[in-house]
């Protein structure tokens, strides 16, 4: 049995999260989309989002168009973060509604090219899972 203060306290919290389904890379863009996606949508007196992944750590590198094979590596062209299924990209938690928070998790999750499912749960009065992410090659795996 929990407390009455801490009781009434989960009662009122709100936690959110956006789990990849399929693995995949995550780019800078990707992070830029969500972040701008949230701040847009979420009332900072009330609610607190969570990066549950790492900023781009993994180089990838590209040759130059039109250049001939050999030569050794390439050059770093840009960074990404590699995300394996079931990972949390990032938690979303406050003082908030079922309906703001699900369609902005929705919108944020449609971002990126990974399968990814949203979680939303209100307490113990909702508990729904959303499948989202743009269709690929892996989309019917998942």
């Amino acid at each position: 049995m929990l407390p009455l203060q801490l009781d009434v306290f989960l009662s009122f919290l709100c936690l959110s999260y956006v789990q990849a389904l399929s693995g995949g890379q995550l780019h800078h863009g990707h992070f830029e989309m969500m972040r701008i996606g949230i701040n847009k949508r979420m009332d900072e007196s009330r609610m607190f989002a969570v990066w549950r992944v790492p900023a781009p750590w993994k180089s990838k590198t590209r040759k130059g168009p039109g250049r001939k094979m050999g030569g050794g590596k390439g050059s770093v062209d840009h960074y990404v973060t590699p995300v394996k299924s079931g990972r949390i990209i990032f938690e979303l938690g406050g003082e908030c509604e079922f309906s703001e928070v699900f369609m902005m998790l929705v919108s944020c999750g449609f971002s990126t090219y990974i399968i990814n499912r949203v979680h939303t749960g209100h307490g113990k009065l909702q508990n729904s899972k959303f499948k989202c992410g743009r269709p690929g090659k892996s989309w019917n795996q998942a």
